[in-house]
């Protein structure tokens, strides 16, 4: 699939109603030169403590590099993620969902303290 993380389990509500708490979602690597408004990408936090799943919705091209400005659908009045994303942080982009399959692995992992 092109990707270190080829499956994830959507931890958070950020992409609800698009992507729930428990989904599996099939993440393919991509040329980040192809990817348009509208597609959800899978980037590495600036902290690179986590990965975030969330829809690009701006575009935005410096010279030659391109940055990417994502959100989650969960809230049309939420900020854009405060960074804009840099190609070298991206994953991939989701291109299946296996519906509540993960939450188990979500809810075990809540409760022993962790994150999915």
């Amino acid at each position: 699939m092109s990707t270190e993380s080829p499956v994830m389990v959507v931890p958070s509500t950020s992409m609800v109603p698009t992507l729930n708490v428990g989904d599996i979602v099939i993440v393919k690597g991509v040329d980040t030169n192809t990817i348009t408004v509208g597609t959800i990408i899978i980037f590495r936090s600036p902290s690179g403590s986590i990965d975030i799943i969330h829809r690009v919705i701006g575009i935005i091209k410096q010279g030659d590099r391109l940055y990417f400005q994502t959100k989650g659908d969960h809230n049309a009045e939420q900020l854009p993620f405060e960074h804009n994303i840099k190609p070298d942080w991206v994953h991939g982009k989701v291109i299946f969902v296996v519906p509540k399959l993960g939450y188990f692995k979500v809810a075990v992992s809540k409760l022993l303290g962790g994150s999915a």
